[in-house]
Parts: structure tokens; C-alpha cells; sequence
């Protein structure tokens, strides 16, 4: 394994990163939610491109414990966005389809809803194929206290909360570096166990600039129609506070992944050496030499 090279992905995955949190409205949501998850962030993706790096190349179970914690979270929180949209439109059938004011705050995940993606049958897919017909058995022996934590949060999600965890579970799919991820997988394990990435690579939803440009529209547009600015301000910093909370767990989650000691001190190695790169840029140039 060369770690050299593995810091540098991660770098690249930083770079990329940090060039599209600067996309967006200025002060809009997205660019509210990425200033706010930037620091957890970097540690997620250290951790995450690392841990992929050293299970890539010797263990397909390593991957596939992994990928686990990501699927019992995005199923969670998937099925309670379908649960809270099919209640929300009994509701709205009840009063005769009628919104009275067209500020219902059940209309920001609608419009979530609207990009259109479910990622947790990819997921199951790919788990099958890495773990064989017995993989829901297997998922729930691999599911960490963390991943537990997260499912019983999304349970009892509400609407902002679900907006928060959407993006944070979907947005590295779809903005980050999903489709990068993408061919190491395949290299590794084959076709087979690509199935999550199929709606965020290639011209999959107009393709990766349209992919991107429809996420960040649709979050920086669903307070638009709040009317009261008050209330648009609460929940515009409430959704913030909650995509960071999230992206906490995501952290939590992979850190919690460490039943095979051999692979660890590959993941370490990789954050040290991000971590440390990026505090080396952060030092004033006459520091740097000495």
C-alpha cells in the first residue's frame, strides 16, 4: 500500500470539496450547511477515503462493515421521509387539498423530496453481493452502537430534521465524491458492488454538473416561500445546526468501525497525514522553512 499516494486522494477529495462549498447563494443554506459541517467533514472524508484505501486491497469485509453503517442510516432515513410524505398528504387530502397560507413547513421536504433519489436499494444490492443471500443477518451483527443512535434518531425526525440528514447522507453521493469513488470499488470487488453510485455518475439525472447545480438550487430555495422572515431564520439556522449534528454521527459511524485491527493504522495514517498537511498550509509562509 502506498500511503503517499492515498493522502493524496484525500487531498484531492478535500480540494474539490472546499471548491464546491463555495457554490451556492452567499448566505444561503447550502453554503450555510457546508461552513458548518467543513471541519467534521474533512475528518469524515480522511477517515472515510482512507479506511476504502485500506480495505480496497485485502478485504472485502472491511468494505462491506463499512458500507453497512452508511445503508442502515440512509434506510432509516428514507423510509421516514416516505412515511412522513404519505402522512402529509393525508393530511392535506383530509382538508380537501387545501394549504391555507402555502407556507406548510411539510412542503421543504417535498421539495427534498423532489430530487429524486433513494439510495438504500443500492445499497442492498451491493451488500448481497459482497455478503451472499444471509447479508440482513450479517448487517445487523456489523451495525455499530453509532449506527444504532443515528436510526433511532431519524425514527422520530421531523421535517427539518430529515432536510438536515438528507444532506448529509445523500450529499456526498451526489456532490462529493461518490462517482470518484466509484471505479476503486469496482476494481476491487467488480460491477457488482457499484450499485449506489448508479444515480450519481455518468448522465445519470442530467448528468454531474446538473446533478450537482438541482441539489444546491433546491436547498438554497426551500425557505423561499416562508413569508416570515422570522421564521425562515429559525429554520434556516436549525436545519444548519442539525446537518451539522448529523454529520457528527457520520463520523461517529466510522469511527466505531474497527473490528479489524490490521487495516486501523492505515485509516490513522491517513488522517494524520490530511490533517497534518492541512495545518501545514494554515502556517504563515516564514514558519513553513523553520
Amino acid at each position: 500500500m502506498d500511503g503517499t499516494n492515498h493522502s493524496k486522494d484525500i487531498l484531492s477529495e478535500a480540494k474539490q470539496t472546499e471548491k464546491v462549498s463555495k457554490l451556492g447563494r452567499e448566505n444561503g443554506l447550502f453554503k450555510q450547511c457546508m461552513d458548518e459541517i467543513k471541519s467534521s467533514h474533512s475528518k469524515g472524508q480522511a477517515l472515510r477515503s482512507a479506511s476504502l484505501a485500506a480495505g480496497a486491497v485485502s478485504d472485502v469485509h472491511v468494505y462491506a462493515e463499512l458500507l453497512c453503517q452508511f445503508y442502515v442510516a440512509t434506510e432509516a432515513l428514507e423510509r421516514r421521509i416516505d412515511d412522513f410524505l404519505d402522512s402529509d398528504q393525508k393530511t392535506i387530502a383530509s382538508n380537501d387539498g387545501s394549504n391555507n397560507n402555502g407556507t406548510d413547513n411539510r412542503s421543504i421536504l417535498q421539495q427534498v423530496n423532489s430530487l429524486d433519489y433513494r439510495f438504500s436499494k443500492g445499497y442492498e444490492r451491493d451488500l448481497e453481493f459482497l455478503l451472499g443471500s444471509n447479508w440482513r443477518c450479517q448487517v445487523e451483527s456489523m451495525t455499530t452502537d453509532p449506527a444504532r443512535d443515528y436510526i433511532q434518531r431519524l425514527r422520530i425526525a421531523d421535517e427539518i430534521g430529515l432536510t438536515a440528514a438528507a444532506f448529509i447522507l445523500w450529499g456526498p453521493l451526489v456532490i462529493g465524491g461518490g462517482a470518484a469513488i466509484r471505479p476503486r470499488v469496482k476494481k476491487s470487488f467488480g460491477e457488482g458492488a457499484t450499485n449506489v453510485f448508479n444515480d450519481v455518475v455518468g448522465n445519470a439525472k442530467g448528468g454531474k454538473s446538473e446533478r450537482r447545480r438541482k441539489f444546491i438550487d433546491v436547498y438554497d430555495s426551500l425557505l423561499d416561500h416562508e413569508g416570515d422572515k422570522d421564521v425562515e431564520k429559525e429554520k434556516l439556522e436549525a436545519i444548519v445546526n442539525m446537518a451539522g449534528e448529523f454529520m457528527l454521527l457520520n463520523n461517529a459511524m466510522m469511527l466505531a468501525v474497527k473490528k479489524s485491527p490490521w487495516w486501523s493504522k492505515y485509516v490513522w495514517a491517513g488522517v494524520i497525514s490530511i490533517f497534518a498537511a492541512g495545518a501545514f498550509r494554515l502556517l504563515p509562509t516564514g514558519k513553513r522553512a523553520n
